[in-house]
């Protein structure tokens, strides 16, 4: 009964038949979880939902609604002080579906569709549910004027839905959003950015007052701790070691902006380096 649930909000302006037979293929997939849409919902079944798919009434936002607002519930009332949020993109390869419209490019040959999730998790990454979902084909259907949109816009579902829920709230991405405008975008009070840089960049280590390449500020970090976390290589768990060092750091604009003016600020340069690794019979295989 969760889709009835979760659904209820999104779809209440469809009609009656149409909701039901949302709700019950949502269960229906999550039932036979990893099978085909035709082998989970029969091909009856299936043509009916692609039918009430297609209707121009049918959005992302209106579906994900009910959901969304179950997301922040769920976030506000989970155990722990914090809430992690991943945001990242999913790409559709639907190259062997020659009769389906409106595909676009993926890469080279490949044709399909884009999906960007914001989800949130809570401290033991138990997945909470999304906060927002994008979907565009590029050149096409929601293409956005720039990819790099989705980054911003996934960062303001958050601002929007968790600014109020009583907990500290850490955004990750991945290096694809080591952007200088999103280092300088609004966040709610309780909203910390965990993006994993790349850009040969300078930066300001405030602490020392010194300004620095990326490469050279992250070797000049000191210490803050060591931690111990298990991690999966070949299929079996190894014990990892690892030197934290980190420091707070003003981000540097490209050459074309003023630092003084445009510097990004209120970020930490965190490196996290393995310096040993045991199996499981204590045997070091770093």
């Amino acid at each position: 009964m969760w889709a009835a649930v979760e659904f209820s909000r999104g779809l209440k302006e469809f009609h009656g038949r149409n909701r039901s037979s949302l709700i019950r293929a949502a269960e229906l997939v999550l039932v036979q979880a990893g099978s085909s849409f035709p082998r989970a919902l029969g091909n009856t079944f299936r043509q009916a939902i692609a039918g009430i798919f297609s209707k121009t009434t049918m959005q992302t936002e209106k579906m994900l609604d009910g959901h969304v607002q179950a997301t922040v519930e769920r976030c506000r009332s989970s155990a722990g002080e914090r809430i992690i949020v991943a945001q990242d993109t999913t790409y559709y390869n639907y190259t062997g579906h020659q009769a389906m419209n409106g595909l676009g490019p993926i890469q080279g040959n490949i044709k399909g569709c884009l999906q960007h999730n914001v989800l949130a998790l809570d401290e033991q990454g138990l997945a909470l549910g999304l906060l927002d979902q994008q979907n565009w084909t590029r050149g096409g259907l929601g293409h956005p004027e720039k990819e790099s949109d989705k980054w911003f816009k996934g960062l303001s579902a958050v601002n929007k839905q968790l600014a109020g829920v009583g907990k500290a709230v850490v955004l990750v991405q991945d290096r694809e959003a080591d952007i200088f405008r999103f280092f300088q975008a609004p966040r709610a009070t309780n909203v910390d950015l965990l993006v994993r840089v790349h850009q040969p960049r300078k930066v300001e280590i405030v602490t020392q007052r010194q300004v620095l390449a990326l490469q050279q500020a992250a070797e000049q970090l000191p210490q803050q701790a060591t931690m111990q976390l298990e991690v999966y290589r070949q299929n079996r768990p190894v014990l990892v070691e690892l030197s934290v060092r980190a420091a707070p750091v003003g981000v540097l604009p490209d050459k074309d902006l003023s630092a003084a003016k445009h510097k990004a600020t209120g970020l930490y340069l965190v490196v996290a380096q393995e310096i040993n690794a045991w199996d499981e019979q204590g045997a070091c295989v770093f």
